[in-house]
């Protein structure tokens, strides 16, 4: 017999809705989880294989309108990361301007990203 393995597929969700509106000055915080689905099923015709025993990423990457977040290019930036829980959070302390766009988390390799749109208002309303 032949028994091929598949693993489960991992796909990253940042909690919240899609798009997040801050007051310009306020923090930003986003948390980036990771979801295993270990019901996935192989291809037609294949037996299904055990699971594996290491579903989290190794670690997470945020990207800010397409590119890698360069923590020393802002201040007031942070990243704390739990690789065992699957989750990674970003903070950043007093939104201005430059920080409205789109936020991804790329949890490791294979694993779907997931991203979210930040609107940093003027708050002159």
């Amino acid at each position: 017999f032949l028994f091929l393995s598949f693993p489960p597929v991992s796909k990253a969700s940042i909690l919240g809705s899609a798009e997040l509106f801050v007051k310009k000055g306020s923090d930003i915080n986003l948390t980036c989880v990771t979801v295993t689905d270990e019901h996935q099923q192989p291809p037609s015709g294949l037996p299904a294989a055990s699971p594996p025993s290491n579903k989290t990423p190794h670690y997470f990457t945020w990207h800010h309108n397409g590119q890698v977040l360069n923590y020393s290019a802002r201040g007031g930036m942070s990243v704390t990361t739990d690789t065992i829980d699957g989750q990674s959070r970003l903070l950043l302390a007093r939104a201005g301007p430059r920080d409205s766009g789109n936020y991804t988390c790329v949890p490791g390799p294979g694993a779907t990203p997931a991203s979210v749109t930040v609107h940093v208002l003027n708050g002159n309303g």
